[in-house]
């Protein structure tokens, strides 16, 4: 990951999101541009927390898969999801003060 994270910094990302493919991130009042953007620069890493989404038995051929996935679990997952800036020496006992 630690690599991947240097390419996102090299490529001009402010923020690495390690999510799986089959995994969705979204705000439910603003736009992940502005939510990202609103975080002091003091702040490195954060937690987000993460639902399990299911589709229907039979599943829709809809592409948008906030439409597909119609059903979340009642309890969140155990561990949350990070996301921390993207830097071009990620370590995860940075100082980021």
């Amino acid at each position: 990951m630690t690599e991947l994270a240097v390419k996102a910094w090299e490529a001009g990302a402010t923020w690495v999101l390690p999510f799986d493919a089959d995994e969705l991130i979204y705000h439910p009042e603003m736009s992940l541009d502005t939510f990202f953007g609103s975080i002091p620069d003091t702040v490195g890493v954060i937690t987000i927390q993460a639902w399990d989404y299911l589709t229907r038995a039979v599943m829709s051929d809809d592409p948008n898969p906030y439409i597909r996935f119609d059903h979340r679990r009642i309890q969140p997952q155990p561990y949350p999801k990070i996301a921390f800036r993207a830097v071009p020496n990620p370590h995860p006992y940075r100082d980021w003060e």
